[in-house]
């Protein structure tokens, strides 16, 4: 007996098999017990579901292709309001608030690269561990320790969290650590290219930065 697979394959490559043999197909309409209109209103509702389930990607496209333009948005205020500060000397502090304000983000802290003039920060090499392949990374596990530590007292809300390094001429200068108050924001597996092009504009401003 031939298996499901070979019969499909049959089919597919003889179209013409139930008007060369309509007793056939009138036999298998029998034994349905509802008739030929049976099959044609299969066929209706197959192409009905197919239909909604292409819609729903179309949907799911669109969806992302606003998404993403709101984010390159959001870059390009982000990078105006680092060029207007023309030449004055803005903190990270300063940086840090820009961003906050920019993404909609209730927490963000800035670590830079121990150096001569800045000496190491106890949690920066525990932090610099998690964006060694210089990509951002999305958590939503984090200790409360850790978060409270990192964002003081407001760490107690974070539910999700964004490490996001900060890359210049292929370097890591330093860490951003972004906090969300919603467990979605930052869930793993969310996209992170704007993420590191947002990691990759802070670098290059802070670079210039005493």
């Amino acid at each position: 007996m031939p298996d499901p697979e070979e019969v499909i394959d049959f089919l597919k490559n003889n179209p013409s098999f139930f008007e060369e043999h309509e007793d056939l197909f009138l036999d298998m309409a029998a034994c349905n017990g509802q008739g030929p209109a049976y099959f044609y209103e299969r066929k209706i509702r197959v192409l009905r579901e197919r239909e909604k389930q292409q819609q729903a990607r179309i949907d799911m496209i669109v969806d992302g292709a606003r998404n993403n333009q709101q984010l390159e948005s959001e870059l390009l205020q982000m990078a105006i309001g680092l060029l207007s500060d023309g030449r004055n000397h803005r903190s990270v502090n300063q940086v840090s608030t820009l961003v906050r304000h920019q993404f909609n983000v209730e927490e963000v802290v800035i670590f830079r690269e121990p150096d001569d003039c800045r000496p190491p920060d106890p949690q920066y090499d525990v932090l610099k561990q998690r964006v060694l392949h210089r990509s951002s990374v999305c958590d939503d596990r984090v200790s409360t320790k850790l978060l409270v530590s990192l964002f003081g007292d407001g760490g107690e809300a974070v539910q999700s969290c964004a490490f996001v390094p900060l890359v210049f001429e292929s370097e890591i200068t330093g860490i951003m650590v972004l906090g969300s108050n919603g467990a979605e924001r930052f869930a793993p597996g969310a996209g992170v290219l704007f993420l590191d092009r947002l990691g990759q504009l802070v670098a290059g401003y802070l670079q210039g930065r005493p």
